[in-house]
């Protein structure tokens, strides 16, 4: 499957987020994590005499010291470092130089105290310039369902997924049932709620993440009394 047909993505899409990119100088991103704009900021530089990308940062009073902060290619969706918070709740990361530098980088706090995510996307001040218009394909994505979906309960709903990055894929449902590894698979969820579907394909000590929300509502009250309402006499 060529991955130039990847349609546009939910939350990580490539083509949106580029085009925006200049005007913004941080973005926020909402369900299901918690409120990223309150509980983390964050920038990202090149350094050119380096090469390398600094990413830094501090958590809120919300997040507890020692959170655990991972960034991404926000575009290629690919985890590029993970470091621990200090003490102060700061933290400051140098990603490896590499021949090709994001655009955009996702920084995530997860909560040591209850495991909560926040998380935070920023453009990198000094990215090349071809960041403006050029879309990189994500490494890994959700084709199918396309976009968040809402199911009733005991439906299944098919899952697609797509990777440049090849290797092992892992299905999370967080439904309680077991992960599945099949690149193409399906679920039946069988209790209402909100599931967060993850994708996570790893290859050595590269991985890749995506993800997709299902809501299952219970179906619609049957007409538990075989009645059906009367209708108003014709005139």
């Amino acid at each position: 499957m060529k991955n130039t047909n990847i349609p546009p993505h939910r939350r990580k899409s490539g083509p949106a987020w580029l085009a925006l990119a200049p005007m913004l100088s941080v973005m926020t991103l909402h369900s299901p994590f918690a409120n990223a704009a309150a509980a983390l900021s964050a920038s990202a530089k090149l350094n050119n005499k380096t090469g390398q990308v600094i990413v830094s940062g501090k958590t809120a009073a919300t997040i507890d010291a020692g959170a655990r902060i991972s960034v991404y290619d926000a575009t290629n969706h690919v985890m590029l470092y993970t470091v621990n918070s200090t003490a102060k709740k700061a933290f400051t990361m140098n990603l490896l130089a590499t021949t090709s530098v994001p655009c955009l980088v996702r920084v995530e706090a997860t909560n040591p105290k209850d495991n909560t995510q926040s998380e935070i996307v920023v453009p990198v001040t000094g990215a090349p310039p071809s960041c403006k218009t050029t879309a990189a394909v994500p490494a890994c994505a959700i084709l199918k369902p396309a976009t968040d979906s809402e199911i009733t309960e005991n439906s299944t709903l098919d899952f697609a997924a797509t990777a440049k990055l090849k290797g092992d894929y892992v299905w999370s449902f967080n439904d309680g049932s077991p992960d599945d590894k099949n690149i193409n698979t399906n679920h039946l969820f069988k209790d209402s709620g909100k599931f967060r579907v993850t994708l996570k394909v790893t290859n050595g000590g590269n991985t890749c993440l995506d993800e997709v929300m299902v809501s299952v509502i219970p179906p619609s009250a049957a007409n538990t009394n075989g009645k059906v309402k009367e209708s108003a006499a014709p005139m």
